[in-house]
């Protein structure tokens, strides 16, 4: 087999450029939530937040951005 999940995956990476642990914390809770919303079936996916995530204000944010990086690759 390909050894691919049927639901796919995520890998998840915050620096420390990003802020303190809490911050870093609170980006990925937020980033796995949205995630769960959304199944990237079949596909394995990584997501690095950048400096600017440490504004963000909740999983329904990080959700837009998502659908819209989605429909950006036009095939997921």
């Amino acid at each position: 087999g390909t050894g691919r999940s049927p639901a796919g995956r995520a890998g998840i990476t915050v620096s420390k450029k990003v802020g303190n642990a809490v911050t870093r914390n609170r980006i990925k809770r937020f980033v796995r939530e949205a995630l769960r919303h959304r199944r990237w079936l079949g596909h394995d996916i990584v997501i690095i937040a950048k400096p600017g995530a440490a504004t963000v204000s909740g999983a329904a944010e990080v959700q837009t951005e998502l659908d819209r990086m989605r429909s950006r690759l036009g095939r997921c």
